[in-house]
């Protein structure tokens, strides 16, 4: 029986986030990227 993230205290890795959750896993990668994407093109506009 797996118990889900927020009652584990501890997080689990990657590999199992993919295997459990691979719909939120690539959402989370996608949003990070994107986040990560838009503060880089702000840096480099405002220098």
């Amino acid at each position: 029986m797996k118990t889900p993230p927020h009652v584990s205290p501890y997080l689990p890795p990657p590999s199992l986030w993919r295997a459990v959750y691979p719909d939120a896993f690539l959402a989370a990668i996608s949003v990070t990227d994107l986040t990560v994407a838009g503060v880089w093109l702000d840096a480099r506009r405002s220098e």
